[in-house]
């Protein structure tokens, strides 16, 4: 059974949303056009489930904490084999790292495939856990599907990005 829960980033100015069910996150989402004073779910009660776990772990990231997010199992089903392994090389992009859509493209095992990399980045479902923030353009930050006011945030949490 799915859970879902949320909570207001203060410092993205976004909700984030977790969708897991018993051992599987399913989705993780920055929502916006939602009232601040929403009340979402208290994220250190004594509710056990996978969503809470993550919501904890993210706001705890989002505070500047350093956290690691591979532990846990994301919902990959249909994805092609090429997407799954672009998914699984980003999740191994290091806090405080960037790689190009080139160079992750190689490491994918397709070095001409840039192209193919960045659509998948904008398909994730899975944002943060799968730090698609962190694969940038050679000349540029590239795309996001939550803004570039957000990569860039996220970049700068991490020590990559100074200023504006």
């Amino acid at each position: 059974m799915n859970t879902a829960k949320s909570f207001y980033s203060r410092y993205l100015e976004r909700h984030v949303r977790i969708v897991a069910d018993d051992d599987v996150v399913r989705e993780i989402s920055l929502q916006t056009g939602w009232p601040r004073n929403l009340q979402t779910e208290k994220l250190r009660d004594k509710d056990p489930s996978l969503a809470t776990s993550v919501a904890a772990d993210l706001h705890e990231y989002l505070k500047g904490g350093d956290v690691d997010f591979s532990k846990y199992t994301l919902d990959l089903e249909g994805l092609t084999n090429f997407e799954t392994l672009v998914i699984n090389e980003a999740r191994k992009i290091s806090r405080g790292s960037v790689m190009t859509y080139s160079e992750l493209a190689q490491v994918s095992g397709r070095p001409r495939a840039a192209r193919a990399v960045g659509n998948v980045m904008r398909k994730n479902t899975h944002l943060i856990l799968v730090p698609c923030h962190r694969v940038v353009g050679k000349r540029d930050l590239g795309g996001f599907s939550s803004g570039l006011e957000v990569k860039r945030k996220l970049l700068r949490l991490e020590g990559c990005l100074q200023g504006t």
